[in-house]
């Protein structure tokens, strides 16, 4: 019954983080245009390399990790690369916009709509997942205060237990939203047309707000 409990408990907590909107949120929306639910899905995957191998370090060792990621320096270095990397993956949001409201969405493959090389890596969902969970300095705050909860009383079942417990009841809710999340993108995409295209850029300028936003507050808090 303890188990249960601990299990609802994680994925009630757990809905408060994956399913927040924030930077990974508008991202899911725009690979969405590009990829389909597939793109959303390699963003979770991403997300989940990074987050992980985090988790299985805080349960080892909560009390340092903690530590470091309170210094006002680490966050401000974490949050200034994500910051460039979420204004430059915007641009790109944008400028997929941009060329589907003037020519269309059945005309423009993908890698028409990213442009330049280093734009074609860096929109690649994996890569979205792993740079905007990794350099995010509020999710990784997240797991060591809400999330921070849910592993100490994991931890009563022994490391290796709480990490399998913990990810398995949580992972599954990222892998469901940001899938999700890509679908209903592509099919918007598809039922808006050239329409959907002022969509994405309004999705894209409202994630370089939240890229802008992640130094900013470290500033306000």
């Amino acid at each position: 019954m303890l188990l249960v409990n601990l299990i609802i408990t994680i994925i009630v907590v757990s809905v408060s983080g994956a399913c927040a909107p924030g930077p990974l949120t508008f991202a899911a929306l725009i690979v969405g245009s590009w990829y389909g639910a597939r793109g959303g899905f390699k963003v979770a995957i991403g997300h989940m390399l990074f987050e992980a191998p985090y988790v299985f370090a805080l349960l080892l060792l909560f009390n340092t990790v903690k530590s470091i990621f309170e210094s006002f320096v680490v966050r401000l270095v974490l949050a200034t690369v994500a910051c460039v990397f979420i204004v430059y993956f915007s641009y790109l949001g944008f400028l997929s916009g941009v060329k589907i409201v003037r020519n269309g969405c059945d005309c423009i493959r993908v890698e028409d709509m990213l442009g330049t090389r280093a734009g074609k890596y860096l929109a690649k969902p994996v890569v979205v997942g792993v740079m905007l969970t990794g350099l995010n300095p509020w999710f990784l705050i997240w797991w060591i205060t809400i999330g921070g909860i849910i592993l100490v009383k994991a931890l009563s079942l022994g490391l290796f237990e709480a990490f399998v417990l913990v990810m398995g009841a949580h992972v599954w809710l990222d892998y469901l939203w940001l899938t999700l999340l890509a679908y209903l993108s592509s099919k918007g995409l598809k039922v808006l047309g050239r329409r959907y295209g002022y969509i994405l850029q309004a999705l894209s300028i409202i994630l370089a707000v939240f890229g802008v936003l992640l130094v900013v507050k470290l500033f306000l808090t």
